[in-house]
C-alpha cells in the first residue's frame, strides 16, 4: 500500500513539474523585440486629474487628460456603475447634496494651437493685470473657458459661456458663484 502511495505522489509531482517547465518555455521563446517609446506616444498617454467623491460616497468625478488630446470629464455612480461623460471637462466639484457636478469646460486644443500659429508661431501675449490682483496669462486663458453644470439624475449638462472662475459653498447646494469672463476685444 505504501509503495503505491509513493508512486502516485512521484507521478503527480513529475507531471506537475513537466507542465510547469513546459508552460514556461514558450513564453521565453515568443518574446518579441520591444520598440522604443517616442514623443508621439507620450502625447496620447491619459492621466486622471481632479478626483472628487460626493459626501455620501455615491458619486466619483474625475478628468481624463492627455498632453496631445482634449480631455474628458467622467462622472461615475459607484453603486450602480452608471457613467456620464463630457468632452473637455476639467476641475469637477460635486455639490454637497450630491445632485450636481459643476466643472470647467476648456476650449479644444485645436483652437488653442491654431491661435498660437496665427501669431507667427509664438504663444499669445499675456493680458494686462486687472485690479485686485487678478489677471495675467491665467486670466486671459481662463476667460475663454465655459462652465458646465451636470445634473446627476439624468446626466444633462447646462453650459454658461465665458467664465473666468467659479466657487461652490462648502455646506450649501443653493448657491454657485462665478466670475464672468471678458468678451474678446473688450477692456
Amino acid at each position: 500500500m505504501r509503495l503505491r502511495a509513493h508512486w502516485r505522489l512521484l507521478t503527480v509531482f513529475s507531471l506537475t513539474l513537466l507542465v510547469f517547465v513546459g508552460s514556461q518555455w514558450p513564453v521565453g521563446a515568443q518574446s518579441a523585440a520591444k520598440r522604443p517609446l517616442t514623443y508621439d506616444v507620450v502625447d496620447a498617454w491619459r492621466s486622471i486629474a481632479g478626483t472628487k467623491v460626493s459626501n455620501d460616497g455615491q458619486w466619483l468625478a474625475y478628468a481624463l487628460t492627455a498632453p496631445g488630446d482634449d480631455g474628458e470629464l467622467v462622472v461615475r455612480n459607484l453603486k450602480s456603475g452608471q457613467e456620464f461623460r463630457h468632452p473637455r471637462g476639467t476641475n469637477p466639484q460635486i455639490t454637497p447634496d450630491g445632485k450636481f457636478v459643476v466643472f470647467t469646460i476648456v476650449p479644444p486644443k485645436s483652437e488653442t494651437a491654431a491661435e498660437g500659429e496665427g501669431a507667427g508661431g509664438a504663444a499669445p501675449a499675456p493680458a494686462a493685470g486687472r485690479a485686485g490682483g487678478r489677471g495675467g496669462a491665467d486670466s486671459a486663458e481662463s476667460d475663454r473657458n465655459s462652465l458646465g453644470i451636470m445634473t446627476l439624475s439624468d446626466g444633462t449638462v447646462t453650459t454658461v459661456e465665458r467664465i473666468g472662475s467659479f466657487k461652490l459653498p462648502e455646506e450649501s447646494s443653493t448657491w454657485l458663484a462665478y466670475r464672468k469672463g471678458v468678451a474678446p476685444g473688450a477692456g
